[in-house]
């Protein structure tokens, strides 16, 4: 009735508006009896959605990728060939002064079944080193919200399942099942989404909180848990055990990231407080770190374009110890 009212005070008693008022906007429809709020609280509901907030494990883990610098020594070059659209592979050599030289390879094969864009399954990974180290990794959605993983070493392996509902993740694990002793150590985690997320014209915020639990038991000793929860809105999360703890915080710049971790160990008695940030120069981008020991870890990466590589140099040195390294690299593909 507002809106009748006054469209009808604007168009004046002979219901022609005058020549000096702009157009009149489009009257808008009522909201029906027994809803609250109008057209744009309507809008705002049918944007409102369901948010997974992925795996337990996975907690912090995008934070650490991107910010902390990924340090080594010596000299490394890496070489990268894709033989098809399938299949890739990775030629790595490391000559180094605290460890022996040596030589990796790698292929890595991504199939076709689209699970979202830039994200094919089932992916597969192997890397086989000069120095004795093996892994291998399989990965494949064997539904719409299942997915199952393998991951394998020399003396180690395990396997997960991951279902993946609307607002929640519940995972299963074994590690090192053994038929002949029977066994096996198995890990239960459970990750909650506590509100859903929203997607507005200004922004776009992929969930506000979730919280989690994680259980695992050895067959034959005593079960150990812990808690996860996670701010991904607000950029920071927290995990919680029985002898363990992690808090991190992210706050995003415009070409600039800074973190701020802290993590503890009751049964090491050790606490870990550190500051980090990641800067982003367009064909440069420049990682640091450094910690409540002394250490502190840096590294730059230049891209070199046209070519399709880049020039990585990266420093570690402890001013407790007095220990320093450098390292120099060359990644092309």
């Amino acid at each position: 009735m507002g809106n009748r009212y006054a469209t009808a005070r604007c168009a004046g008693e002979g219901g022609q508006q005058p020549a000096n008022l702009p157009p009149l906007p489009p009257l808008t429809a009522e909201a029906p009896r027994g809803q609250s709020g109008g057209p744009a609280t309507a809008g705002l509901r049918e944007e409102r959605r369901a948010w997974n907030p992925g795996e337990f494990e996975e907690l912090g883990k995008k934070i650490k990728e991107q910010i902390n610098p990924q340090f080594f020594e010596g000299c490394k070059v890496a070489l990268g060939k894709g033989l098809s659209r399938y299949f890739q592979t990775t030629h790595t050599v490391v000559l180094g002064t605290s460890q022996p030289a040596s030589y990796q390879y790698g292929v890595t094969y991504v199939g076709s079944k689209k699970i979202a864009d830039n994200d094919y399954r089932p992916i597969m990974l192997g890397e086989i080193s000069t120095n004795g180290n093996f892994s291998a990794l399989f990965l494949h959605q064997i539904a719409k919200a299942w997915k199952v993983k393998i991951n394998t070493q020399w003396v180690a392996y395990q396997g997960s399942l991951d279902y993946q509902g609307s607002d929640f993740t519940a995972s299963l694990t074994l590690a090192n099942p053994n038929l002949l002793d029977g066994s096996v150590v198995g890990v239960a985690q459970y990750l909650q989404a506590l509100n859903p997320s929203y997607e507005t014209p200004f922004q776009a915020v992929s969930g506000c909180r979730a919280d989690g639990s994680e259980r695992s038991r050895d067959r034959g000793g005593d079960g150990v848990g812990g808690r996860g929860l996670s701010l991904p809105g607000l950029g920071g999360y927290a995990r919680l055990g029985l002898h363990s703890w992690h808090l991190t915080y992210l706050h995003k710049l415009k070409d600039l990231d800074l973190v701020a971790e802290c993590e503890g160990s009751l049964m090491q008695g050790t606490t870990v407080a550190a500051i980090g940030y990641k800067m982003d120069l367009g064909a440069m981008t420049m990682r640091g770190r450094i910690n409540s020991l002394g250490t502190v870890v840096a590294t730059v990466e230049k891209r070199l374009d046209p070519i399709p590589g880049a020039l990585m140099v990266s420093g570690r040195i402890n001013h407790w110890t007095d220990e320093a390294k450098f390292g120099i690299g060359l990644l092309i593909g």
